[in-house]
C-alpha cells in the first residue's frame, strides 16, 4: 500500500537539476520550508545518485553520506518507501525503478489502480444508498 500526496506547484524556472529535484520533492509533499537544510531533498538525491551507479543504500549509508543522524535518515527513507518512490530489498533501499521517469510511471499506474478500486467501492455505496449520478 502506498500513500500519495500530490501538490500542484509552480515549476522552477531554472534548469538546475537540484532545483528540479527539490520541486519534485515539494510536489510530493516531502519538502517544506522548515527543512532549511533540504534534508528530504538530499535524501532523494542520494537515491537518484545511487540509481545512476546501480547501487543500494542502507539508512547508515544515507546518514553517513549526508552527515545526519540514522534516525533522521530512517524518517525520510520511510516517507519515500510509503510513497512508492523507494523500495526496500534484501540489499538495502533503492529507487523503485532504474530512473526517476520510470519510477513515476509505476507510481502513476499505482494511483490509477487505487482510483479504479475507489470508484468500484463508490459505485457500490451509491447503489446501496440509492444515489444516482446527475
Amino acid at each position: 500500500m502506498h500513500y500519495f500526496v500530490i501538490k500542484e506547484i509552480k515549476r522552477p524556472r531554472e534548469d538546475d537539476v537540484e532545483k528540479q529535484i527539490e520541486w519534485l520533492c515539494d510536489s510530493f509533499g516531502f519538502w517544506n520550508r522548515r527543512d532549511r537544510e533540504r534534508t528530504a531533498t538530499k535524501v532523494f538525491e542520494a537515491f537518484v545518485d545511487a540509481a545512476k551507479r546501480d547501487r543500494f543504500l542502507s539508512s547508515d549509508d544515507v546518514a553517513h553520506r549526508l552527515k545526519i543522524s540514522r534516525g533522521t535518515a530512517v524518517h525520510h527513507i520511510k516517507k519515500y518507501v510509503r510513497s512508492g518512490l523507494v523500495i526496500k530489498s534484501d540489499d538495502g533501499y533503492e529507487l523503485r525503478m532504474q530512473s526517476v521517469g520510470e519510477t513515476l510511471d509505476e507510481m502513476e499506474r499505482d494511483m490509477i489502480h487505487a482510483m479504479k478500486m475507489m470508484r468500484r467501492i463508490a459505485k457500490e455505496i451509491d447503489e446501496e444508498m440509492g444515489l444516482t449520478e446527475k
